[in-house]
């Protein structure tokens, strides 16, 4: 249950930050008219940060279901799987 409840406020918490972006809350609430669309290195540096969360999120949602058959594939996938998993720090694999 412990998983369970850490892996939902986890996506629930990816879900708010990554909706600023979507959803125009990253300054202000403006149209694009008044907030033209620019290149921002720091903004996009944020939002990867968080797509590489929910990249995490996914596999370790896919790990735990399917936790039998991650031991069916080949070595270099499962590392780069469960490296990817353990930057959560949600599922011990």
């Amino acid at each position: 249950n412990k998983l369970k409840k850490e892996l939902h406020t986890e996506v629930e918490n990816t879900y708010k930050e990554l909706s600023k972006y979507v959803h125009g809350r990253l300054g202000k609430m403006q149209t694009l008219i008044a907030f033209p669309v620019n290149y921002d290195k720091s903004a996009f540096s944020e939002f990867m940060e968080e797509w590489e969360k929910v990249i995490g999120l996914g596999n370790t949602i896919l790990a735990v279901r399917f936790f039998n058959e991650l031991n069916e594939i080949d070595k270099e996938k499962k590392e780069v799987i469960c490296s990817i998993i353990k930057k959560l720090d949600i599922l011990e694999v």
